[in-house]
């Protein structure tokens, strides 16, 4: 405001000048303090399409509204792609996804292709089937944190499948579950994660039933590289054809920790 307004005499001056100088932010400004607000199925399609136009949102926030508890996504394409990836914060404010995908499509999942920021909570639920990076919350994680989800949906791929994500390539995975039934029809399928490389997995549990081909575990499905696995448990079958592990598949166990890991089917 211009003091010689804000400081005017006459009142209704005044309030027309701060009147002037308000900025609406019920929709949020994409900070961490005042995340863009998400309200309907509408509203994703739209975050979809601005990604898809080139803008990965890395360094912005967005929240689903306040008393939602569920949102039927229906036939539904991930957020981010393989070309066009999500690089923002995502807060699902404990709503559950419930996703219809059936696809031989590449990168499935409530988020396709996604990194840098932060999802977590939030729910998924129904059926997710694609073809390679596929999961119930991300397909495929460069990078980032996913914290507080869960998976009640049945998830199924070709390779790289898991109850929360497909791949994560880097960053933390923690406070997750999965209830649904994992399956790779060639390799690596896990209850939480289809394959890990770099980051850390903590206090995760499944009991889904984890099928594959090849590599099949109840938390990790392929572990590589230097990763940390702590605090996690599956009770839910597992089958492969070749190398089935009760927790996870070590493919290299030279540069990892693990603790405080169990798995139980009585």
């Amino acid at each position: 405001q211009l003091s010689v307004f804000s400081n005017h005499e006459i009142e209704a001056i005044k309030v027309a000048s701060e009147l002037s100088v308000r900025v609406d932010i019920e929709d949020g400004m994409g900070t961490e303090e005042y995340p863009f607000i998400l309200r309907n199925k509408e509203d994703i399609e739209n975050l979809k399409e601005m990604i898809l136009r080139g803008n990965t949102f890395k360094g912005f926030f967005f929240k689903m509204d306040d008393g939602i508890t569920s949102l039927d996504l229906e036939n539904f394409s991930p957020i981010g792609t393989q070309a066009r990836p999500f690089y923002g914060s995502f807060d699902g404010n404990n709503v559950e996804f419930i996703l219809n995908i059936n696809t031989t499509a590449n990168y499935q999942g409530l988020f396709g292709n996604y990194g840098f920021g932060t999802i977590k909570n939030l729910s998924v639920s129904g059926n997710v089937k694609g073809g390679t990076y596929v999961g119930g919350v991300v397909g495929n994680k460069e990078s980032g944190n996913i914290i507080n989800v869960f998976n009640h949906a049945n998830i199924t791929g070709v390779s790289y499948v898991g109850g929360i994500a497909g791949r994560s390539a880097s960053g933390n995975l923690e406070i997750a579950y999965n209830m649904g039934n994992v399956t790779a029809t060639s390799n690596y399928a896990g209850g939480i994660l289809g394959y890990l490389e770099r980051g850390v997995v903590s206090n995760t549990y499944n009991r889904g039933e984890i099928l594959s081909n090849y590599y099949a575990a109840g938390i990790v499905g392929g572990a590589h590289h230097t990763n940390t696995i702590t605090n996690s448990y599956s009770a839910g079958l597992v089958s492969a054809n070749s190398t089935a592990q009760g927790v996870v598949v070590e493919m290299d166990p030279r540069y990892h920790t693990r603790t405080n890991l169990y798995y139980d089917v009585s």
